[in-house]
């Protein structure tokens, strides 16, 4: 058994698939089987495109914001930090309304 010094840490990064997976089979459940079967092959792709018109933009997304701006907090943080940034840059006639 290793000592507590010596333990070797995970490193905690998400990539492009494993987000693109993880929207896919949140979205996609047991719920969706018999629709599924009703539907055919049509289902299929029509998933095919969202999967590429959707998650994969989205999860893009998350992944740059999340490299952009490494601090705990995720969405909640990336959208403060956004609206500070432009509160800043924005014209004093702007800050009014």
């Amino acid at each position: 058994m290793k000592q507590p010094s010596q333990q070797t840490h995970l490193k905690r990064e998400l990539k492009l698939p494993d987000l693109v997976l993880m929207q896919v089979l949140l979205i996609l459940g047991i719920s969706w089987i018999g629709y599924a079967a009703k539907q055919g092959s049509t289902h299929v792709m029509l998933w095919l495109a969202a999967i590429l018109g959707f998650y994969a933009p989205l999860a893009a997304v998350v992944i740059f914001l999340s490299r952009a701006l490494p601090i705990e907090g995720g969405l909640y943080q990336w959208i403060k930090e956004g609206w500070r940034l432009a509160r800043v840059s924005a014209s004093p006639a702007a800050r009014s309304f």
